[in-house]
């Protein structure tokens, strides 16, 4: 009669079975953790290619009395570089407009510039923007009033834009979807 007891007792194949199931655990562990890794650059690059603004179309409304019953100059400035941004959140209107066609030609391919001159009472609803950058980094609203202030607003992610004009200041808002 044969005894098989031994071949339960033999190392060789008790260490080669755990041998297994270790390499098992790290291929597991391996997998997982390039999994993660990878989906974690995957959001992060889609975060930062995915644009901070997202303007279609503007409308702008202008008082009778807007700008004391003068034509003003308006423009909405998309900005596809962080410290450019930065700088023009700095400036006043009044400084924006003085260096502005400077600034288009200081920084090409940054900058997106959409320009309209209204009078007072001028309605103009759901005008193009079509913005040609793939990754602006922010928005702004620049109104060239002749009263002193700031006369500038920063762009959220709103689509279609509202921009009323008053007598001595301006807001912008979002036109809701239908």
């Amino acid at each position: 009669m044969l005894n098989y007891k031994f071949l339960s007792d033999f190392r060789p194949f008790k260490a080669g079975v755990k041998l297994q199931q270790s390499i098992l655990r790290t291929f597991l562990y391996t997998g997982l953790c390039t999994g993660i890794f990878a989906f974690a650059i995957t959001l992060s690059g889609c975060a930062r290619l995915s644009p901070t603004i997202w303007v279609d179309s503007v409308s702008i409304v202008v008082d009778n009395d807007a700008n004391e019953s003068s034509a003003t100059m308006v423009d909405i400035v998309v900005v596809h570089d962080q410290t450019l941004l930065a700088k023009l959140m700095g400036l006043t209107a009044q400084d924006y407009f003085q260096a502005s066609e400077q600034i288009r030609r200081d920084n090409p391919g940054l900058i997106e510039i959409f320009r309209w001159e209204v009078v007072p009472g001028q309605c103009m609803f759901k005008v193009p923007v079509n913005i040609k950058g793939s990754s602006p980094v922010g928005g702004l609203v620049f109104a060239r009033y002749i009263a002193p202030g700031q006369h500038r607003v920063r762009l959220g992610k709103d689509r279609d834009l509202y921009i009323y004009l008053q007598r001595s200041n301006f807001s912008v808002s979002a036109i809701p979807r239908a």
